[in-house]
């Protein structure tokens, strides 16, 4: 689920962002310095949430002790190889302090005065605010797949009547061309009557209707349960299953289209559903 969140204590701001993810994946993004304490917010955040990738960004802020310290040694060294440089080579120009503050990060050191317990109560608050944010956006993403659980049931009652009323059409139009061939042919009535039965089982699509009703409620009894999210992605891929069986086996226009709708709805479920923790 999409979120972001931050905090800000003493001398360290955090940030923290999420998104869609099947699986929970954390990347950190700060100075060096603060290395050490990585595992330690890896395991604050992975005892909040279960999915979604998430990018924390750490930074010191004008508030933090900063000092700088010069390392004499280094400056004078990086002094001493210019100078020899310029004998060397027979160049006439000064060094100078620009000279040498090319050079800086060789013998300028800048240190963070970091408070481990400000840098982690930061990293909680920031959490705290994605929660929030994740917990507001959930509900509206529930609402959202309600609706569209209702569309699909709407869609299966639709198929089924249509179904029943082509069934027994097709059954009379069967029976029909049947007798003609009977009257005119040699072949067992028995055989064909076996014959009709097996065309008009491969045509009947009563069980996967019924078990489209039965993920339905699946589905809506585990988002009231607050399931995990990989549950409603396995019940939402039987959903399209049975759905394209459906599909595959009317040829009639209503129905497809209607499984049209159907598979455009389950869609969007399956893309709510990887939100869901």
């Amino acid at each position: 689920m999409t979120g972001f969140g931050f905090a800000q204590k003493g001398g360290v701001r955090v940030d923290v962002r999420s998104l869609n993810s099947k699986h929970r994946e954390i990347h950190f993004h700060m100075p060096a310095v603060l290395n050490i304490y990585e595992m330690k917010m890896r395991e604050l955040l992975r005892d909040r949430f279960v999915r979604g990738r998430f990018d924390v960004a750490i930074s010191f802020t004008e508030n933090s002790g900063r000092t700088f310290n010069v390392d004499m040694e280094a400056l004078e060294s990086i002094n001493r190889t210019l100078q020899e440089l310029n004998s060397r080579l027979g160049y006439e120009s000064t060094i100078d302090l620009d000279s040498l503050l090319v050079f800086r990060e060789y013998f300028i050191k800048k240190e963070e005065d970091i408070r481990e317990e400000e840098l982690l109560e930061a990293f909680i608050l920031s959490l705290s605010a994605l929660q929030e944010m994740r917990n507001r956006e959930g509900s509206l993403l529930r609402h959202s797949m309600i609706d569209s659980i209702g569309a699909l049931s709407r869609a299966v009652e639709e198929i089924r009547e249509l179904s029943q009323a082509l069934s027994e059409r097709c059954r009379d139009k069967i029976m029909r061309r049947l007798n003609q061939l009977i009257d005119t042919s040699s072949i067992e009535e028995a055989r064909l009557c076996q014959e009709v039965a097996f065309i008009a089982q491969r045509a009947d699509i009563s069980e996967e209707l019924e078990r489209l009703n039965s993920h339905i409620h699946q589905f809506l009894t585990s988002l009231e349960q607050e399931t995990t999210g990989k549950r409603l992605d396995f019940i939402v891929q039987e959903m399209f299953r049975e759905t394209n069986t459906i599909s595959q086996k009317s040829e009639d226009i209503k129905i497809i289209n209607l499984t049209i709708s159907m598979k455009t709805e389950i869609e969007r479920l399956k893309e709510q559903a990887q939100n869901i923790q």
